[in-house]
């Protein structure tokens, strides 16, 4: 997608794949050097999308090779030191956390952060993007009053894994709390993972090896809950349940207790459209009751998350990332329509950093921004990544809604 706004090879992947392996072999065939500092001019601009992982033909995953290079770019005695931007957005759980005991005193904070001169003086904030305010409530401690699976639908609860993320724990509980609804009237048991998130802050901005440690305390966390590795591993953010899925295995070269984790997480959409214990889809224990025959089906423009789009098919024969949200959502009767568009352009903390603020925002208007203008009053926006919610929230004024809570409006609208 920067490619596309900026129009300069260097931000093409094949731009930057020659750069890397430039640096590695030490030349090109002009005989031109190329240093640390080149490669990182041109991954700086990278969104880590994956497009480049689904649409190249040698499925080179830029975005991989990307924090990689940062790992060893600043790593000690390089001379390069992360900038203290980095280590907010890196670390966003634990800032988060410890943020939501002085609840009013940050989001004060977060409100007026360029009007006391920190934002973009001190951190390169961008002062044309508000920052998010922290919920009242985190979602663990709301998820304490445990939602107690539908006995109607299933008289032996399918246990579930929930993987709460930063956005969810922290910005947007209520959210995590319509999948809960929604996974407790397919009837399944819910537990949660008490380790936030599985470290895609830290992947972006090249601290694998706190990512590691990190991962291996979701690692723990699910052991301990499922001794007997049987428990799907659910989410509803695509960046974080990804992360588990595709990254966890690089991570943890040759474990295969990890794989098997790696191999049972998936998005809530990926989870309901597939079959339960009882062989059936567990959408569908509740489809019919969420369906009106005599009303006319409301229309959603859908903006799928980059990490939908890059998933490769499922072996299974289902769909998989957005076309699953697709599915999950026609199956209750809504219409869909997908919006064609690349990355959103936000990308996590790019979008919000002073430097890539107008190249974010140029990114959405390629494709994404107009067409959602151009959606009609009827038409109801939606979209599953929270830097997706945002970008267009702050691209187009119009409020996108996650497509969990879609379905959690079709089970209240049945009761």
């Amino acid at each position: 997608p920067s490619f596309q706004a900026t129009r300069e090879e260097m931000h093409s992947t094949r731009g930057r794949a020659n750069l890397l392996r430039a640096l590695f072999t030490s030349s090109l065939d002009t005989g031109e050097n190329i240093t640390e500092d080149d490669v990182f001019d041109a991954l700086e601009l990278c969104l880590a999308c994956k497009g480049c992982k689904a649409e190249c033909p040698s499925a080179v995953d830029l975005a991989k090779l990307k924090y990689e290079f940062l790992e060893r770019y600043y790593s000690h005695g390089r001379g390069h030191r992360h900038p203290v931007r980095d280590y907010l957005f890196a670390y966003l759980g634990s800032i988060s956390r410890l943020g939501s005991v002085f609840n009013p005193i940050t989001n004060y904070l977060l409100k007026n952060i360029n009007q006391i001169g920190v934002g973009e003086r001190w951190l390169r904030l961008s002062n044309r993007r508000n920052l998010p305010q922290i919920a009242q409530k985190a979602f663990s401690p709301l998820s304490r009053n445990s939602i107690a699976p539908n006995i109607d639908i299933e008289s032996n609860p399918e246990k579930v894994l929930f993987l709460s993320d930063p956005f969810t724990e922290y910005f947007q509980p209520g959210i995590g709390m319509a999948a809960l609804e929604v996974l407790a009237a397919v009837g399944c048991q819910i537990e949660i993972i008490p380790v936030i998130g599985s470290g895609r802050t830290l992947l972006s901005k090249g601290f694998v090896k706190s990512a590691r440690n990190h991962a291996q305390k979701v690692v723990d966390s699910i052991t301990n809950l499922d001794s007997n590795s049987e428990a799907a591993i659910v989410g509803i953010e695509p960046s974080e349940i990804y992360t588990l899925r595709d990254e966890y295995v690089d991570l943890f070269p040759g474990r295969e207790d990890v794989k098997a984790i790696a191999d049972r997480a998936q998005m809530i959409d990926e989870f309901l459209i597939r079959p339960g214990y009882d062989g059936q889809s567990r959408i569908l224990r509740i489809a019919k009751l969420s369906r009106n025959p005599g009303s006319k089906a409301q229309e959603v423009l859908l903006h799928g998350h980059c990490y939908q789009k890059s998933q490769s098919p499922a072996k299974d024969g289902y769909p998989i990332g957005e076309h699953a949200t697709v599915e999950l959502l026609e199956r209750v009767g809504y219409e869909v329509k997908l919006i064609d568009a690349g990355c959103c352009g936000m990308a996590g903390a790019f979008g919000y950093e002073a430097e890539h603020f107008d190249l974010s925002m140029s990114i959405g208007e390629l494709a994404l921004f107009p067409q959602v203008r151009n959606a009609h009053d009827q038409q109801i926006v939606a979209a599953s990544g929270y830097s997706c919610i945002t970008q267009i929230r702050d691209g187009t004024g119009k409020d996108p809604c996650h497509p969990i809570t879609l379905i959690q409006n079709r089970i209240y609208s049945s009761l």
